[in-house]
């Protein structure tokens, strides 16, 4: 009681019960039934590398140079190397187009409507194929009818660097047109194509194309972090048991349960191919390379690939500004021929003590030395917000857009007009040269009007047909 009264300075005041951890523990529990929390790690086997990144991430926040110096170190160096091979430097502006049609050619103008008509039946034919996904579509016979249909004609060079068939990499390449997939049709093995995620669900979700399609964001990258990382871990050793505080099972069994049902065996073994510019250009230029596919490529070689596209109308552009997925794939159906031409530069792999993002300035320098190609100061979100501004362009410059459009309308359906036109005049002309070939009651109407001359013109045609003459 003294004590009591020393403490709380009065007889009323007690000590407190001693607080058991036993019982701090269950407090601070969740009640039963809670969902607790859990960190977002795409699987357990990226555990380790996540928490070593953190830490090297805070030594380097601390000691080195921060992230985006050495982007614009990489980019800085880039741009002296290719100076230095002579290539042309290129404004951003003109890295993109304002109009499909630059120009009307006397050829262009005698193929549009045939052209027309060939760019609504090949686009019908995508839509057909995706929609289609039967196992059929990866037959080697019908991937070459496919791509005889669509006009297109694929050139591989360089395939001495590719890796062996069955060791899984990354092939990295720019992009400058809407069929650039089409490259990956004729491999004999399938790829993981990470293609834009504003595509609709249905695209995604199609099995049977000759290329594994999965939307290019970073929870796909993230799998396939996971899938790399598990593969590793089948290939070496089982690390030690620890037995301290560990995540419980049922995560890690749920998590690697949500990971396979993402993707198949195949897909979790099949190289990986994607356009780390974001988007399309003209080809006169590329945009600055996103280092997000690094969260899954520092462990597998990386092979630089240079597209190029070759077409009968190089006027006519697949790609503009603004313009929509599918727009750009009905003007790349429209060429009567196009040629994609793919070239393999040698594998590359993240060297010791090399950052992310001079790792990936090394690569796309090797595609633009490749390429004769300017790396303009330019990124997709760039890009995207010269589309805003020129969605949102003054009066004018939407006036001179619709005016652009109708006269490339007026363009295209002008031939078909005038050749119905012509056709509907010849007929008229040869007609009246030629009188016997009009229709036998007009010729019978006549006969009876000579034979018979009474005012009544259809008794003098009935008459006609009675007599049979």
């Amino acid at each position: 009681m003294r004590a009591a009264q020393a403490v709380g300075g009065g007889p009323a005041a007690q000590l407190p019960p001693p607080r058991r951890p036993w019982r701090a523990l269950r407090s601070s529990l969740p009640p039963a039934g809670a969902v607790t929390p859990v960190p977002s790690w795409p699987c357990a086997a990226l555990e380790g590398r996540r928490r070593r990144g953190g830490a090297a991430r805070a030594a380097q926040s601390l000691s080195a140079t921060p992230e985006s110096s050495v982007d614009e170190a990489a980019a800085a160096g880039a741009a002296d190397a290719l100076r230095a091979a002579h290539v042309p430097e290129v404004p951003p502006e003109a890295l993109f187009d304002e109009q499909q049609i630059s120009g009307w050619s006397p050829p262009l103008a005698a193929y549009a409507p045939l052209g027309a008509v060939l760019a609504t039946l090949r686009f019908a034919a995508w839509i057909a194929g995706i929609a289609a996904d039967q196992p059929w579509f990866r037959e080697r016979g019908v991937v070459d009818a496919f791509l005889s249909l669509l006009g297109v004609r694929v050139v591989w060079r360089g395939e001495q660097h590719l890796p062996p068939h069955g060791t899984r990499h990354v092939l990295v390449s720019n992009h400058v047109s809407v069929g650039d997939l089409l490259v990956l049709f004729t491999r004999p093995q399938r790829h993981v194509h990470l293609i834009t995620s504003a595509l609709p669900p249905p695209v995604y979700a199609a099995r049977h194309l000759p290329a594994i399609l999965r939307p290019a964001n970073k929870a796909t990258y993230e799998a396939i972090a996971c899938e790399v990382a598990a593969a590793a871990q089948r290939h070496s050793p089982p690390p030690p048991q620890h037995h301290g505080l560990q995540r419980p099972q049922h995560q890690h069994q749920q998590q690697r349960g949500q990971a396979a049902a993402e993707a198949d065996a195949e897909a979790a073994e099949a190289p990986v191919h994607l356009f780390p510019e974001g988007g399309m250009t003209n080809g006169r230029g590329m945009m600055r390379f996103s280092r997000g596919f690094m969260i899954f490529a520092d462990g597998l070689p990386v092979v630089p690939v240079a597209l190029r596209v070759r077409t009968a109308f190089p006027e006519v552009r697949c790609h503009t500004l603004d313009s929509s997925f599918l727009a750009n794939l009905w003007w790349f159906s429209f060429q009567p021929w196009t040629e994609l031409e793919a070239t393999a530069l040698p594998a590359m792999t993240l060297a010791p003590g090399e950052s992310k993002a001079a790792f990936v300035a090394r690569v796309q320098l090797a595609i633009a030395a490749e390429l004769g190609a300017w790396v303009a100061d330019v990124n997709i979100q760039q890009k995207r917000a010269r589309a805003q501004a020129r969605a949102k362009g003054s009066a004018p410059a939407r006036r001179l857009r619709i005016m652009s459009v109708a006269g490339s309308l007026v363009m295209t359906f002008t031939p078909i007009f005038a050749a119905g036109g012509l056709a509907v005049a010849f007929v008229k002309k040869h007609d009246a040269a030629n009188p016997p070939l009009k229709h036998w009651a007009v010729q019978r109407r006549k006969e009876a009007d000579k034979a018979f001359p009474t005012p009544n013109r259809w008794l003098n045609f009935a008459i006609c047909l009675a007599h049979g003459t």
